[in-house]
């Protein structure tokens, strides 16, 4: 999500909080919504950037993907980030068929784009404060504080412990990374 007159990209990162900032901060890109579909619990936006003749969705781009469209030197840039034992199980539950099998677990992790290969950004807001996280972020390019809904939740449900130890040793590195970056809360 790119913002020319505010100078803000926010890099969505699936499944930490994405799709409730991109509808609080519409109102404040050039971006346009070419898809929008709520189904149940479901939700998703979808979005393109018309200055840039950018039809393409780019909801998920990373850092080098924006940096290849603009120059984004004089952006203010932010994700989110969410703990992979959090933010996988999430994903494979939300739309990827539930959680996977034993022997199914380490290819499925492969198979999700990695945190860190977003790319690095000005801020990195904890999922676990959201909303204050953001609206810190918010201030320094001069958008007022905003309340987050809550979107595609997948309520409670069980993550067996095979998933969570597969988790901690194939995203070790991202673990790692993390515990050493300051979070904006």
């Amino acid at each position: 999500m790119i913002s020319l007159s505010h100078k803000f990209i926010f890099v969505h990162v699936q499944k930490t909080g994405g799709n409730s900032i991109t509808r609080e901060l519409l109102d404040y890109c050039e971006d346009v919504t070419v898809g929008d579909k709520t189904d149940g619990k479901k939700e998703s936006i979808s979005l393109a950037l018309n200055d840039y003749d950018v039809t393409a969705e780019y909801k998920h781009y990373g850092i080098k993907e924006y940096s290849e469209l603009l120059d984004i030197s004089d952006f203010t840039t932010f994700k989110v980030w969410r703990p992979p034992h959090k933010r996988l199980p999430s994903l494979w539950q939300w739309g990827m068929g539930g959680m996977p099998k034993q022997d199914e677990v380490v290819e499925r992790i492969k198979g999700v784009k990695s945190f860190l290969s977003y790319g690095p950004t000005d801020y990195t807001i904890d999922f676990n404060h959201l909303e204050s996280g953001l609206n810190e972020v918010l201030q320094t390019v001069g958008i007022p504080k905003v309340e987050l809904g809550h979107y595609n939740s997948m309520g409670s449900y069980e993550i067996p412990d095979y998933i969570t130890e597969a988790i901690y040793k194939e995203c070790e590195e991202e673990y790692k990374v993390m515990g050493n970056t300051e979070l904006v809360c």
